[in-house]
């Protein structure tokens, strides 16, 4: 089958334009509007493609099927073939100057030196966060925006940070946070009850932990949460008790 591409159909090059980048636009809305997974969204840009290959260019629709599944064919296996054998690395803050990043996978590791000229990246802190137990797809980091937001990615999430709430942290640290006015809410992981609600219930959001109590600064580790609050007082455990200082 044979099939001559007509690349101006509506005889206006600003439409035609217009129209060829609709694929584009509906996989970057997808990953950067609605945070969708990078998967999802992708697969959404590819359905867009083929729409618009056959009723806006007329393309015949058994060969913008073939296309589509070779397009998708040749993107999927080198990406499938390399994630059993790399990490990718996120560089945090808004440092300039000499950055190392160091990745280890199969018990190889390897380092490479960057130059940042610039801030790469508008979050001001991260670090990991539980993640549901013995989790497939690995760990989890959570992050704090520049406007005070919380985004994680990593497992069962992805690799584009999706907002996993609305308040407003002023710190994040190992899967809890402090919001404005010194409240502490914490997720992720609760096998030993570190989320601090009462229960040993998974929370893929942040929960209040028990007690209204306003602190300082807070981290949560191997089961274990500790905090400090407002009159410098240290607590620990979940729920959170005065400890010994």
């Amino acid at each position: 089958m044979t099939w001559q591409q007509v690349y101006d159909p509506y005889h206006n090059m600003f439409i035609s334009t217009a129209l060829a980048a609709i694929p584009v636009v509906v996989m970057l809305v997808g990953l950067g509007f609605m945070h969708l997974k990078a998967h999802i969204a992708a697969g959404l840009g590819l359905l867009a493609a083929v729409l618009v290959a056959v009723f806006v260019y007329g393309m015949p629709g058994a060969m913008a099927g073939r296309a589509a599944f070779l397009g998708a064919l040749t993107g999927v296996l080198p990406i499938g073939c390399m994630a059993e054998d790399t990490y990718r690395a996120m560089v945090i803050g808004r440092s300039i100057g000499i950055v190392t990043i160091t990745a280890v996978a199969k018990e190889k590791k390897d380092s490479s030196t960057i130059n940042v000229n610039q801030a790469p990246s508008r979050f001001t802190s991260a670090s990991p966060s539980g993640t549901r137990s013995k989790s497939p797809s690995g760990t989890r980091t959570c992050g704090l925006y520049s406007n005070g937001l919380a985004y994680c990615w990593g497992a069962e999430i992805g690799y584009a940070p999706m907002r996993i709430s609305d308040l407003p942290f002023q710190v994040i640290t190992g899967g809890c946070g402090i919001v404005q006015g010194g409240l502490a809410y914490c997720w992720g992981e609760n096998l030993a009850g570190e989320v601090g609600v009462g229960d040993f219930e998974y929370r893929e959001a942040p929960v209040p932990v028990l007690g209204g109590r306003k602190y300082l600064g807070i981290w949560r580790s191997s089961g274990v949460t500790c905090a400090l609050d407002l009159a410098g007082q240290a607590f620990a455990d979940a729920p959170l008790r005065a400890a010994n200082t």
